[in-house]
């Protein structure tokens, strides 16, 4: 089968770019002739190799006001792409078109050319950009659907988009002109859903999705995470948390927690939360923040962790974080919010807080490293590698993902 991934970033940036170019190696590895096109910091503008199809990505953010506003047009239609688009599947005529994060920078110009094509495509819906011009269904205060229903007027009310009035109406103005259009329900053939929860709160605001979507977690390649076995360490029991740094996956509200509690707390990564952190740790030395980590050093931080924190304050999907530290024989506390407690069952695979609830936090701490000392403690961490072994590996991703490619077909 021939297959065109296309994602908005070629560079690994977050999740969605990891599940991307997973899912190109996992493709590759049965077998399929697979493409990519996405954009990269390159020299030329246009650049093309054996396996894929790249396009100058120009990074705006650094640009004046005025002439982020001005090319505001290509961010809500890029016609450039688009007929690039178009030369690249006259060109490999692939069977199937495998769409991931592609709007405001490839832009939703693609899908007119991908329905004309008569192609079947899928997307991978990593988010909620469908419902909410942020696309993290947040205001700048809590979970928000005021948009949902299809007015967003309110984000442009409340700027959800950094707090900006400008920002806020470019995105607003982007999601209409999407929705008159270049409707996703109607321009793509079929919607993988990355967890319940993401699959359940479309279906609920789009009804023209009913029938066309299909629920498939992340995966991981588990040879990359076998090799890895806890170890005696200088360090003590510790917790960690490794992920980005930012307001809404709830490390101010964890932080705060360990040092209420006086656990020992290794944090990992960066984000725009990094100077704020460092000035409420500076005076506790039960936590520590490490950067930015990768690799089997990252590995070795997470199999010797008695639990890894997800703390997420808004609706998180089906985090990588959580789906890494089973493959590891890592237990999860994590809060009780989007996709998290499909992964995360209380006492089976970890425990469960009430998201933003410090109280509920400190006592989940407390319960937990307790139960770290029982003999349970290792039906926990069985318990997480079987979930891991069932529902995660390529092997299982892989067998559901062939099934939708060829039931469109």
């Amino acid at each position: 089968m021939k297959i065109l991934q296309i994602n908005n970033h070629h560079k690994l940036r977050g999740g969605s770019e990891k599940v991307y170019h997973e899912t190109i190696k996992l493709l590759k590895k049965n077998n399929h002739e697979v493409y990519f096109f996405s954009t990269a910091e390159i020299e030329e503008e246009y650049y093309e190799s054996e396996d894929g199809f790249l396009i100058k990505y120009e990074d705006k953010k650094n640009l004046p006001l005025l002439q982020k506003i001005t090319n505001t047009k290509d961010f809500i239609y890029n016609k450039k792409v688009a007929n690039k688009l178009y030369d690249v599947i006259q060109n490999i005529k692939p069977d199937i078109i495998h769409l991931h994060i592609f709007y405001n920078v490839l832009s939703n110009s693609i899908l007119n050319v991908i329905e004309k094509s008569k192609i079947p495509s899928v997307m991978s819906v990593h988010e909620y950009k469908m419902l909410c011009p942020a696309y993290t269904l947040l205001d700048n205060k809590s979970i928000c659907h005021d948009c949902c229903n299809g007015n967003y007027l309110n984000a442009i009310k409340k700027k959800c988009v950094k707090e900006n009035l400008a920002f806020s109406s470019v995105a607003a103005l982007e999601c209409y002109y999407r929705d008159y259009f270049t409707p996703y329900e109607k321009k793509i053939t079929h919607f993988i859903m990355v967890s319940n929860f993401i699959n359940n709160i479309h279906l609920k605001y789009k009804k023209e999705l009913k029938n066309k979507t299909s629920v498939l977690y992340n995966f991981l390649n588990y040879e990359d995470f076998s090799k890895f076995e806890r170890q005696k360490n200088n360090d003590g029991d510790y917790f960690i948390y490794f992920g980005r740094l930012s307001k809404e996956k709830g490390i101010i509200t964890l932080i705060k927690s360990a040092i209420s509690v006086g656990i020992n707390l290794k944090i990992v990564g960066t984000g725009d939360q990094g100077e704020r952190i460092k000035k409420l740790i500076a005076n506790h030395k039960n936590i520590q923040l490490l950067g930015f980590k990768s690799g089997s050093e990252l590995k070795n931080l997470v199999t010797n962790a008695l639990y890894s924190i997800t703390p997420s304050e808004w609706y998180e999907n089906n985090p990588l974080s959580v789906i890494e530290s089973f493959a590891l024989k890592t237990p999860v506390i994590g809060a009780t919010i989007g996709g998290i407690p499909e992964l995360v069952q209380d006492s089976e695979t970890g425990f469960l807080f009430e998201s933003k609830n410090e109280a509920d936090l400190n006592k989940t701490l407390i319960m937990a490293l307790n139960y770290s000392k029982t003999d349970r403690y290792n039906d926990l961490k069985n318990n997480c590698f079987n979930f891991f072994k069932e529902n995660c590996t390529e092997q299982v991703h892989y067998k559901k993902l062939i099934t939708t490619y060829r039931s469109l077909l």
